[in-house]
């Protein structure tokens, strides 16, 4: 499966200002640092969530006759093209999984390549997003700055783990 982020939201989950007040600096000298961090943080809590936390847009390309659309939660499906023809509603079925979808197409298509273009998140503003990623993505923000020089997989994953934010899983 590929997925690949189309529009990303514009807006931060977080301020510069926030984040020096939170952390505790009075200077402005590491501002492009901790914007870059803050990018580079919300990535992370998204990856490893796999949820998506400000609205954008999203294309899975998949070659199945099901899709289940990853980095919820999806709040609009855009198109369904199933080798390379557009469908209509009534052409594919779409059934709820959580807070995304499962797409799926007829199986008279011997080959398929299914791909799909959809909207995804918490919606367009910082508020939007539940606090418990919000406040992950501040752990994790906070650990980056902290430990420029030299990264440990798993305790930053435990950034995460302790802001409470998990991922959510869904039984097939």
């Amino acid at each position: 499966m590929d997925i690949k982020i189309i529009k990303e939201s514009d807006k931060r989950l977080l301020s510069i200002a926030e984040i020096r007040g939170i952390m505790r600096i009075s200077h402005d000298k590491d501002d492009w640092l901790l914007d870059h961090l803050m990018l580079s943080a919300t990535d992370i809590v998204e990856k490893e969530l796999e949820r998506s936390m400000l609205t954008k847009i999203i294309h899975v390309s998949h070659e199945n006759t099901r899709v289940i659309l990853p980095y919820g939660p999806v709040s609009e499906i855009i198109s369904v093209v199933c080798n390379g023809k557009e469908l209509n509603e009534d052409e594919y079925k779409k059934t709820s999984r959580g807070d995304s979808f499962v797409i799926e197409v007829p199986f008279r298509w011997r080959k398929v390549r299914m791909e799909v273009k959809y909207k995804a998140g918490f919606g367009s503003e910082p508020k939007d997003v539940p606090s418990s990623m919000r406040h992950a993505v501040l752990n994790t923000l906070c650990y980056l700055y902290e430990n420029r020089s030299s990264v440990d997989r798993n305790k930053l994953l435990d950034q995460i783990r302790i802001a409470g934010a998990q991922k959510r899983y869904a039984l097939t």
